[in-house]
Protein backbone atom coordinates (compact mmCIF):
# COMPACT_ATOMS: atom_id res chain seq x y z
CA UNK A 1 0.00 0.00 0.00
CA UNK A 2 1.56 3.25 -1.17
CA UNK A 3 -0.44 6.34 -0.36
CA UNK A 4 0.10 9.21 -2.84
CA UNK A 5 0.88 12.55 -1.15
CA UNK A 6 -1.99 14.26 -2.98
CA UNK A 7 -4.45 11.68 -1.67
CA UNK A 8 -3.16 12.17 1.87
CA UNK A 9 -3.74 15.93 1.60
CA UNK A 10 -7.25 15.24 0.34
CA UNK A 11 -7.95 12.92 3.30
CA UNK A 12 -6.82 15.58 5.77
CA UNK A 13 -9.12 18.07 4.01
CA UNK A 14 -11.98 15.56 4.21
CA UNK A 15 -11.54 15.20 7.98
CA UNK A 16 -11.51 18.99 8.39
CA UNK A 17 -14.72 19.28 6.38
CA UNK A 18 -16.37 16.49 8.37
CA UNK A 19 -15.33 18.09 11.67
CA UNK A 20 -16.64 21.51 10.62
CA UNK A 21 -19.95 20.01 9.53
CA UNK A 22 -19.44 20.83 5.85
CA UNK A 23 -19.95 17.13 5.09
CA UNK A 24 -23.26 16.17 6.67
CA UNK A 25 -24.13 13.03 4.73
CA UNK A 26 -22.03 10.45 2.98
CA UNK A 27 -22.48 10.87 -0.76
CA UNK A 28 -19.05 11.73 -2.09
CA UNK A 29 -16.96 10.96 -5.12
CA UNK A 30 -13.19 10.85 -4.94
CA UNK A 31 -11.60 12.63 -7.87
CA UNK A 32 -7.83 12.33 -8.33
CA UNK A 33 -7.40 16.01 -9.12
CA UNK A 34 -10.24 17.65 -7.23
CA UNK A 35 -10.35 15.53 -4.08
CA UNK A 36 -13.66 14.59 -2.40
CA UNK A 37 -16.57 16.17 -4.22
CA UNK A 38 -20.35 15.94 -4.49
CA UNK A 39 -21.35 15.57 -8.11
CA UNK A 40 -24.50 14.52 -9.97
CA UNK A 41 -24.88 10.75 -10.12
CA UNK A 42 -23.50 9.31 -13.32
CA UNK A 43 -20.61 11.74 -13.72
CA UNK A 44 -18.06 8.97 -14.09
CA UNK A 45 -15.55 10.67 -16.34
CA UNK A 46 -12.95 13.24 -15.34
CA UNK A 47 -10.98 11.22 -12.80
CA UNK A 48 -13.60 9.89 -10.36
CA UNK A 49 -12.19 6.76 -8.71
CA UNK A 50 -14.78 5.78 -6.08
CA UNK A 51 -18.09 6.88 -4.64
CA UNK A 52 -18.60 6.84 -0.87
CA UNK A 53 -22.15 6.16 0.29
CA UNK A 54 -24.04 5.96 3.56
CA UNK A 55 -26.31 3.27 2.11
CA UNK A 56 -26.95 1.55 -1.19
CA UNK A 57 -30.31 -0.16 -0.74
CA UNK A 58 -30.56 -3.73 -1.96
CA UNK A 59 -28.15 -3.39 -4.86
CA UNK A 60 -25.76 -6.32 -5.16
CA UNK A 61 -22.58 -5.57 -7.02
CA UNK A 62 -18.97 -6.68 -6.89
CA UNK A 63 -18.07 -3.00 -7.27
CA UNK A 64 -19.61 -2.12 -3.89
CA UNK A 65 -17.54 -2.71 -0.75
CA UNK A 66 -19.15 -2.57 2.68
CA UNK A 67 -16.80 -0.88 5.15
CA UNK A 68 -19.18 -0.31 8.08
CA UNK A 69 -22.53 -2.10 8.12
CA UNK A 70 -25.36 0.27 7.33
CA UNK A 71 -23.04 3.28 7.65
CA UNK A 72 -20.37 3.40 4.98
CA UNK A 73 -19.99 1.79 1.56
CA UNK A 74 -17.51 2.31 -1.23
CA UNK A 75 -18.35 1.86 -4.90
CA UNK A 76 -15.36 1.32 -7.18
CA UNK A 77 -15.76 3.39 -10.34
CA UNK A 78 -12.27 2.92 -11.77
CA UNK A 79 -10.78 -0.51 -10.92
CA UNK A 80 -7.53 0.51 -12.63
CA UNK A 81 -6.78 2.70 -9.61
CA UNK A 82 -6.45 -0.29 -7.28
CA UNK A 83 -3.87 1.35 -5.00
CA UNK A 84 -6.00 4.46 -4.43
CA UNK A 85 -9.05 2.29 -3.77
CA UNK A 86 -7.08 0.26 -1.21
CA UNK A 87 -5.99 3.42 0.60
CA UNK A 88 -9.53 4.84 0.64
CA UNK A 89 -10.87 1.64 2.20
CA UNK A 90 -8.42 1.95 5.09
CA UNK A 91 -8.57 5.68 5.84
CA UNK A 92 -12.02 7.10 4.99
CA UNK A 93 -13.88 5.61 8.01
CA UNK A 94 -11.66 7.58 10.40
CA UNK A 95 -11.82 10.76 8.33
CA UNK A 96 -15.63 10.63 8.24
CA UNK A 97 -16.18 9.46 11.83
CA UNK A 98 -18.00 12.59 12.97
CA UNK A 99 -20.55 12.20 10.14
CA UNK A 100 -21.79 8.76 11.20
CA UNK A 101 -21.03 8.62 14.95
CA UNK A 102 -24.07 9.94 16.83
CA UNK A 103 -24.04 8.43 20.32
CA UNK A 104 -20.61 6.89 20.70
CA UNK A 105 -17.17 7.61 19.24
CA UNK A 106 -15.99 5.42 16.38
CA UNK A 107 -13.54 3.11 18.17
CA UNK A 108 -10.69 1.49 16.29
CA UNK A 109 -7.92 -0.79 17.56
CA UNK A 110 -4.58 -0.87 15.77
CA UNK A 111 -1.92 -3.29 17.00
CA UNK A 112 1.30 -4.75 15.65
CA UNK A 113 1.73 -8.38 16.63
CA UNK A 114 3.73 -11.49 15.86
CA UNK A 115 2.26 -14.31 13.79
CA UNK A 116 1.37 -16.09 17.03
CA UNK A 117 -0.51 -13.09 18.44
CA UNK A 118 2.06 -11.48 20.76
CA UNK A 119 2.38 -7.71 21.12
CA UNK A 120 5.50 -7.90 23.32
CA UNK A 121 7.97 -10.38 24.76
CA UNK A 122 7.64 -11.66 28.32
CA UNK A 123 10.07 -8.89 29.34
CA UNK A 124 7.80 -6.28 27.74
CA UNK A 125 9.93 -5.54 24.66
CA UNK A 126 7.84 -4.49 21.66
CA UNK A 127 10.13 -2.28 19.53
CA UNK A 128 9.83 -2.86 16.73
CA UNK A 129 7.38 -5.64 15.98
CA UNK A 130 5.85 -3.54 13.24
CA UNK A 131 7.94 -2.43 10.27
CA UNK A 132 8.72 1.09 9.08
CA UNK A 133 5.73 1.15 6.74
CA UNK A 134 3.42 0.33 9.64
CA UNK A 135 4.92 3.11 11.74
CA UNK A 136 4.06 5.63 9.04
CA UNK A 137 0.60 4.10 8.67
CA UNK A 138 -0.01 4.32 12.43
CA UNK A 139 0.86 8.01 12.36
CA UNK A 140 -1.60 8.54 9.53
CA UNK A 141 -4.31 6.95 11.67
CA UNK A 142 -3.37 9.28 14.53
CA UNK A 143 -3.61 12.31 12.25
CA UNK A 144 -7.14 11.32 11.22
CA UNK A 145 -8.35 10.49 14.74
CA UNK A 146 -9.59 12.83 17.47
CA UNK A 147 -8.06 10.84 20.31
CA UNK A 148 -5.59 8.03 20.99
CA UNK A 149 -5.98 5.85 24.07
CA UNK A 150 -3.46 3.70 25.95
CA UNK A 151 -3.34 2.19 29.41
CA UNK A 152 -0.98 3.10 32.23
CA UNK A 153 1.15 -0.02 31.71
CA UNK A 154 1.87 1.02 28.13
CA UNK A 155 2.97 4.48 29.29
CA UNK A 156 5.22 2.99 31.97
CA UNK A 157 6.78 0.40 29.62
CA UNK A 158 7.11 2.32 26.36
CA UNK A 159 6.92 6.04 27.33
CA UNK A 160 5.10 6.73 24.04
CA UNK A 161 4.72 10.23 22.61
CA UNK A 162 1.44 9.32 20.89
CA UNK A 163 1.80 12.21 18.47
CA UNK A 164 2.18 12.64 14.71
CA UNK A 165 5.80 12.85 13.64
CA UNK A 166 6.14 10.90 10.40
CA UNK A 167 3.33 12.44 8.36
CA UNK A 168 1.65 15.77 7.82
CA UNK A 169 -1.30 16.35 10.17
CA UNK A 170 -2.42 17.37 13.64
CA UNK A 171 -1.72 15.45 16.84
CA UNK A 172 -4.71 13.64 18.38
CA UNK A 173 -5.64 14.20 22.02
CA UNK A 174 -3.66 11.77 24.17
CA UNK A 175 -5.82 9.75 26.53
CA UNK A 176 -4.33 7.62 29.31
CA UNK A 177 -6.46 5.21 31.34
CA UNK A 178 -4.81 4.70 34.71
CA UNK A 179 -5.56 4.76 38.45
CA UNK A 180 -1.92 4.46 39.49
CA UNK A 181 -0.04 7.81 39.64
CA UNK A 182 3.42 6.25 39.37
CA UNK A 183 2.59 4.95 35.89
CA UNK A 184 2.29 8.50 34.56
CA UNK A 185 5.89 9.43 35.38
CA UNK A 186 7.11 8.49 31.89
CA UNK A 187 4.40 10.43 30.09
CA UNK A 188 6.30 12.68 27.71
CA UNK A 189 5.53 16.37 27.57
CA UNK A 190 4.23 17.42 24.17
CA UNK A 191 4.35 21.18 23.44
CA UNK A 192 0.86 22.49 22.62
CA UNK A 193 -0.56 18.98 23.00
CA UNK A 194 -3.59 18.00 25.07
CA UNK A 195 -3.75 15.01 27.41
CA UNK A 196 -6.80 13.47 29.07
CA UNK A 197 -6.61 11.20 32.12
CA UNK A 198 -9.28 8.50 32.48
CA UNK A 199 -9.69 7.45 36.12
CA UNK A 200 -12.09 6.32 38.83
CA UNK A 201 -13.94 9.35 40.25
CA UNK A 202 -12.96 8.33 43.77
CA UNK A 203 -9.26 8.42 42.92
CA UNK A 204 -7.56 11.71 43.83
CA UNK A 205 -4.22 11.94 42.08
CA UNK A 206 -1.45 13.94 43.79
CA UNK A 207 -0.71 17.19 41.97
CA UNK A 208 2.76 16.23 40.59
CA UNK A 209 1.26 13.13 38.96
CA UNK A 210 -1.24 15.09 36.89
CA UNK A 211 0.93 17.96 35.70
CA UNK A 212 0.35 18.26 31.98
CA UNK A 213 -3.12 16.65 32.24
CA UNK A 214 -5.70 19.00 30.74
CA UNK A 215 -8.91 17.08 31.41
CA UNK A 216 -9.93 14.25 33.73
CA UNK A 217 -12.50 11.80 32.38
CA UNK A 218 -14.09 10.25 35.47
CA UNK A 219 -16.13 7.08 35.80
CA UNK A 220 -17.86 5.41 38.73
CA UNK A 221 -17.26 1.68 39.09
CA UNK A 222 -20.47 0.92 40.96
CA UNK A 223 -22.64 2.84 38.55
CA UNK A 224 -25.51 1.23 36.66
CA UNK A 225 -23.66 2.19 33.47
CA UNK A 226 -20.65 0.07 32.54
CA UNK A 227 -17.22 1.65 32.98
CA UNK A 228 -16.35 1.58 29.27
CA UNK A 229 -19.74 3.08 28.37
CA UNK A 230 -19.18 5.90 30.86
CA UNK A 231 -15.76 6.61 29.38
CA UNK A 232 -17.10 6.72 25.82
CA UNK A 233 -19.99 9.02 26.77
CA UNK A 234 -17.61 11.45 28.47
CA UNK A 235 -15.18 11.37 25.55
CA UNK A 236 -18.02 12.11 23.14
CA UNK A 237 -19.01 15.11 25.28
CA UNK A 238 -15.42 16.32 24.88
CA UNK A 239 -15.64 16.17 21.05
CA UNK A 240 -13.86 12.86 20.67
CA UNK A 241 -15.74 11.41 17.68
CA UNK A 242 -13.04 8.92 16.68
CA UNK A 243 -10.78 7.00 19.03
CA UNK A 244 -7.78 4.79 18.31
CA UNK A 245 -6.67 2.29 20.96
CA UNK A 246 -3.02 1.33 20.60
CA UNK A 247 -2.57 -0.67 23.79
CA UNK A 248 -2.08 -2.43 25.93
CA UNK A 249 -3.64 -5.83 26.29
CA UNK A 250 -5.79 -4.98 29.33
CA UNK A 251 -7.16 -1.81 27.75
CA UNK A 252 -7.99 -3.48 24.44
CA UNK A 253 -9.56 -6.45 26.24
CA UNK A 254 -11.76 -4.18 28.40
CA UNK A 255 -13.24 -2.52 25.34
CA UNK A 256 -13.59 -5.84 23.51
CA UNK A 257 -15.46 -7.48 26.40
CA UNK A 258 -17.95 -4.62 26.30
CA UNK A 259 -18.48 -4.80 22.52
CA UNK A 260 -17.21 -1.22 22.32
CA UNK A 261 -14.82 -1.70 19.38
CA UNK A 262 -16.07 -1.06 15.86
CA UNK A 263 -12.99 -1.70 13.74
CA UNK A 264 -9.95 -3.87 14.53
CA UNK A 265 -6.71 -3.74 12.61
CA UNK A 266 -3.90 -6.26 13.08
CA UNK A 267 -0.46 -5.66 11.59
CA UNK A 268 0.94 -9.19 11.51
CA UNK A 269 4.72 -9.20 11.35
CA UNK A 270 6.84 -12.18 10.19
CA UNK A 271 7.98 -13.00 13.74
CA UNK A 272 7.25 -16.05 15.89
CA UNK A 273 7.72 -15.49 19.63
CA UNK A 274 6.45 -18.71 21.19
CA UNK A 275 5.87 -16.78 24.42
CA UNK A 276 5.09 -13.22 25.41
CA UNK A 277 2.18 -10.88 26.04
CA UNK A 278 -0.97 -11.65 24.10
CA UNK A 279 -2.85 -8.89 22.32
CA UNK A 280 -6.16 -9.92 23.88
CA UNK A 281 -7.12 -11.63 27.12
CA UNK A 282 -10.80 -12.46 27.54
CA UNK A 283 -12.79 -15.06 29.48
CA UNK A 284 -12.36 -18.67 28.33
CA UNK A 285 -14.67 -19.83 25.57
CA UNK A 286 -15.54 -23.45 24.78
CA UNK A 287 -17.09 -23.28 21.32
CA UNK A 288 -15.83 -21.59 18.16
CA UNK A 289 -19.14 -19.77 17.81
CA UNK A 290 -18.51 -17.98 21.12
CA UNK A 291 -15.53 -16.12 19.67
CA UNK A 292 -15.59 -12.55 18.38
CA UNK A 293 -15.79 -12.48 14.60
CA UNK A 294 -14.59 -9.86 12.13
CA UNK A 295 -16.72 -9.03 9.10
CA UNK A 296 -16.04 -7.00 5.96
CA UNK A 297 -12.40 -8.06 6.00
CA UNK A 298 -9.72 -6.03 4.22
CA UNK A 299 -6.30 -7.59 3.56
CA UNK A 300 -3.47 -5.13 2.97
CA UNK A 301 0.19 -5.74 2.17
CA UNK A 302 2.42 -3.51 4.32
CA UNK A 303 6.05 -4.05 3.39
CA UNK A 304 7.08 -7.51 4.57
CA UNK A 305 3.93 -7.87 6.67
CA UNK A 306 0.19 -8.21 6.15
CA UNK A 307 -2.54 -6.13 7.76
CA UNK A 308 -6.01 -7.48 8.49
CA UNK A 309 -8.80 -4.95 9.07
CA UNK A 310 -12.36 -5.86 9.93
CA UNK A 311 -15.57 -4.75 11.57
CA UNK A 312 -16.54 -6.55 14.77
CA UNK A 313 -19.72 -8.53 14.35
CA UNK A 314 -21.19 -7.19 17.61
CA UNK A 315 -20.46 -3.65 18.68
CA UNK A 316 -22.08 -0.52 20.08
CA UNK A 317 -24.44 1.37 17.81
CA UNK A 318 -22.71 4.54 16.69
Amino acid sequence: MKLPETLWEHLLELKECADRGTVKTVGLYYNKKRGFITTPHGMSNGGNVVRLMGSFGSIKSDAIVELLSGKLYLEVLDPREANIVECLKIYTPLALAKVFSDHSPFVMVHVAQSIDGKIATEAGSSKWIGNRENLVHAHRLRALADGILVGGNTVMRDAPSLNVRHVKGNDPIRIVWSNEPEKLKKLKHIPNGRTFLVKDISNSFPRPAIEGIHTCINYQKNSDIDTVDQILLELKKNNIHSLIIEGGSRTISSFLKNNAIHWMQFHISPYLFGSGISCISTPTIHEVQEGKKLNNIIFTRVGDAVMITGELEKHHVL
